[in-house]
Formats: structure tokens, sequence, C-alpha cells
């Protein structure tokens, strides 16, 4: 997404200057992003920001075992990187009405998701009762709290 840049062209339009950058690996996840593993992210890290905005993978946070592997030790990482700037969640939830197939099929790279990708994540859970329900209604509170709800 262009989300930063759209940002800046907003400042822009209101006659302020804003800085921005971003680092972005398709289909992978925060961990994958951290300074020690991701060159761009290292290098943008260097610099004193006012905010770094964090996205991760838009169904990682609804399932506890890969917020528990993936998330959460990201998210500490990046905090103590962080220097003087405030870190800031923009999690998303791709589906406003939930998944429609019964379990993520799209295999990941082993580069991203080293711990296991989502299907391996969620395997036990990965049924028409389970999956489907729990994700079918808001799996992502930080989603439903920015569509405001």
């Amino acid at each position: 997404n262009d989300l930063p840049f759209q940002l800046a062209a907003v400042a822009a339009s209101r006659g302020r200057t804003l800085e921005v950058a971003m680092s972005v690996l398709d289909a992978c996840n925060l961990y994958s992003q951290r300074m020690a593993s991701d060159a761009r992210t290292a290098e943008l890290l260097r610099s004193d920001w006012d905010f770094i905005v964090l996205q991760d993978h838009s169904l990682l946070p609804a399932f506890k075992d890969a917020r528990e592997k993936y998330f959460y030790p990201a998210i500490a990482d990046f905090a103590q990187k962080k220097k003087k700037a405030k870190l800031v969640l923009y999690l998303t939830m791709p589906y406003h009405a939930g998944q429609q197939q019964p379990c993520p099929t799209k295999p990941y790279s082993p580069t991203c998701w080293p711990f296991g990708d989502l299907r391996d994540l969620i395997h036990p859970r990965c049924n028409a009762d389970g999956y489907v329900n729990v994700v079918g209604s808001f799996p992502c509170m930080g989603y439903a709290v920015a569509r405001g709800y």
C-alpha cells in the first residue's frame, strides 16, 4: 500500500512538509522486517523519526499462536530500536465480512515465516465450524476500532 505517501500528499495539500519512507516485504510480516533481518529496515532505523508506523500481515494478529511467535517479538524488537520515535500499530483485516475461504491456502515464503506460516499455525482449528466463525466477526479488534466500531 502507499499509505505513507498518501499521508504526505494530504500534508502537502495543507502546505505542510512531511518526510516519509517505508520498508515493505510483500506477503511477509513484521518479524521478518526487524533490523537484524532486513537491510532497508536497518537503514531506516538509523534515522531519527517522530513516528514509526508498523503494519503486520493482515491476518497474523487474529491468531494467538501467530501473535506469540511473530507479532509480539517483532514489536518488542522495534520498541528497543526506535530511539525517541513513537510506535504506531496500524492493524488491518482485509475482509470486512470475514474470510470467505475456510483456511489460508497461499503458500508463504519460509524466509518470511521461519516458525511456520498461517496455515501451519492455525491448522488444528482450520475447519468450517472453527476458523470461519472466528474470522467471520472481526478477529482483529484493531480493525474494528479503525473502522469506528
